[in-house]
């Protein structure tokens, strides 16, 4: 079947799609910068021609130092996305200053992204009105809309487009033994994919494995294990070893990491099946008290679902949910630092839990007092799906959008605030953000929401609140590393140098924290109203009668004056 008769017999349902994508997202796609974007307008590595194919090779560490020769920072999150930083580079090199093309380009992506979605459920011809509703569902969940309405979610989107073309891969030659233009388009699909994304490299194992038993199916995991070798061989090549994989088998697979990953698995069904309008939230906080009676409720019903399926011999739709919660895991992670956003990782988990119910439900055809119904269900909540997507796009209209939204819709979260603070001491506002501050609500706040507090209390001149905070969440939580490291930095602006070689000594008898302690503690005291030449020269002496060595400090930031 060609190319052409596909788009003829899709031509209906992508229009659709695309003209409902186009119309929801107004509000972010004519606004401005919304949060991390603003760090690729001043950048170096994305402002020319040749950082578009420079982008194949430059890592992660580049693009956050600006520079062609960065220096090991010691952090986990070194990463290598080629796919996704030429879309970036090429959509800024293409627009400079205006977000538009950037937008312009993630709304393709996710016409792309829905329109392969309905190449499966269509078999390459026009798919019924239920699984065109359903890929629709899909495709414009607001919690997706994450990925798309901002920019700088690109990754997971990119990964989305390569999983939904794998399965239409992988769903079309079902019943005959693909050929050898199909294996190599299913090789160069994943190869793409994990350079959008690496928690790709899951999903796509896991559709790979529902080919077996079908015609062709070990050519197709072949082909599908080749793209994913080629990557991993690549990915060292580029890193220049597997240090950076080391550094997450020691830090990301941790014990409280672990505990978190089925809260992450429960807050992720949630989000899914309630398509509500959220503004960007921060695991840390939400995942703060633990278990709760809706995330066990929502795992336990999910267990049913599993123990339903292999009663039934279902082991394909059973691989796909395995596949899904396999590439969220990694989300707990950042359970545990100040970072922004959850929704956007349920791409992938979304798409592969929309092939386990098109693997359970593509041979059964509803009788006529059934379809009805169906169809009102599935239609109401497509636009329940539409008005929300419509509203979380208001989001992302512009940076104030995204913070004032956050402390409106959670006024009992703290991290609205932080956000809309920090927003402010960016734009030379002090006055307004210190205001924020004090409105912030009086909880007890986790180490990395506590730690973002006392530095921007720091900024503000506020030294007495950074050290009371400082180390009062310091003694509750003495082996939070990264709220040491920020108390170190308070005893040092108190002149409390031994206090401060106290804490530094503790943390960093690991030779891998050493590089993360300079960076940090030297990021802090080239920066706010506190650190004068006393502060950087007790900052020097404390490093060089510690195991880690002789620090370099940065040049001294302008500082922000204080209210």
């Amino acid at each position: 079947m060609s190319v052409v008769t596909v788009l003829r017999a899709l031509a209906g349902p992508l229009l659709i799609l695309a003209l409902v994508a186009a119309v929801a997202s107004v509000p972010a796609g004519t606004g401005t910068w919304v949060y991390d974007d603003y760090g690729m307008l001043d950048s170096p590595m994305m402002d020319g021609p040749e950082d578009i194919p420079a982008a194949l090779w430059r890592t992660s560490a580049h693009y956050i130092a600006k520079s062609d020769t960065p220096p090991d920072d010691g952090y986990l999150t070194t990463t290598w996305r080629p796919t996704t930083m030429v879309t970036l580079t090429a959509s800024h090199v293409l627009g400079g200053e205006r977000p538009g093309p950037h937008h312009v380009v993630s709304w393709l992506l996710l016409v792309t992204l829905g329109g392969l979605l309905l190449v499966t459920v269509g078999d390459g011809r026009k798919p019924s009105v239920g699984w065109a509703l359903g890929a629709g569902i899909v495709a414009l969940h607001p919690a997706l809309g994450e990925a798309w309405l901002w920019i700088n979610g690109r990754s997971d989107l990119v990964a989305g487009v390569a999983l939904a073309g794998l399965g239409a891969v992988v769903w079309r030659t079902r019943e005959r033994a693909p050929g050898t233009a199909e294996l190599a388009l299913a090789a160069l699909i994943t190869l793409a994919g994990a350079g959008g994304k690496e928690t790709f490299v899951p999903a796509a194992v896991m559709v790979g494995l529902c080919a077996l038993g079908r015609p062709g199916g070990r050519l197709l995991v072949g082909a599908i294990g080749t793209g994913v070798a080629t990557f991993v061989g690549l990915r060292t090549v580029v890193l220049g070893s597997l240090e950076s994989g080391e550094r997450v088998a020691s830090q990301l697979l941790t014990a409280d990491t672990l505990e978190r990953v089925p809260l992450v698995w429960a807050a992720g069904l949630q989000t899914l099946a309630l398509p509500a309008p959220r503004p960007m939230r921060m695991l840390a906080w939400e995942l703060r008290d633990g278990w709760s009676a809706g995330a066990a409720l929502t795992l336990g019903a999910l267990l049913v679902v599993v123990v339903a399926l292999l009663a039934r011999k279902q082991w394909r739709p059973v691989l796909l949910l395995g596949g899904a919660a396999g590439c969220l895991a990694p989300t707990a992670y950042v359970g545990a630092a100040y970072w922004a956003g959850l929704d956007r990782y349920l791409v992938l988990p979304a798409i592969l839990c929309f092939f386990a119910a098109w693997e359970l439900g593509r041979g059964w055809t509803p009788g006529s007092k059934a379809r009805r119904p169906l169809l009102a269900v599935l239609g109401a909540s497509a636009l329940v799906v539409v008005a929300s997507l419509a509203f979380t796009a208001t989001f992302y209209a512009s940076s104030e959008e995204f913070c004032t939204t956050m402390v409106a819709q959670r006024p009992e979260d703290p991290t609205g605030y932080l956000f809309y603070a920090s927003e402010m001491v960016s734009e030379r506002a002090p006055k307004t953000a210190s205001a924020i501050l004090n409105e912030m609500p009086d909880v007890t706040l986790p180490p990395p929401i506590a730690r973002e507090k006392i530095r921007l209390l720091l900024d503000l001149g506020r030294l007495e609140e950074a050290a009371d905070l400082a180390e009062s969440a310091h003694a509750q939580h003495p082996d939070a590393r990264w709220l040491g490291l920020t108390t170190v930095v308070v005893r040092l602006a108190r002149r409390d140098e031994p206090g401060a070689r106290q804490i530094l000594d503790r943390y960093t008898t690991d030779a891998a924290w050493c590089p993360i302690a300079k960076q940090w503690v030297g990021g802090f005291v080239a920066s706010g109203p506190q650190m004068g030449p006393e502060v950087r020269a007790s900052a020097v002496r404390l490093f060089e009668g510690a195991v880690c060595g002789e620090i370099e400090l940065p040049a001294v930031e302008e500082d922000v004056a204080a209210p």
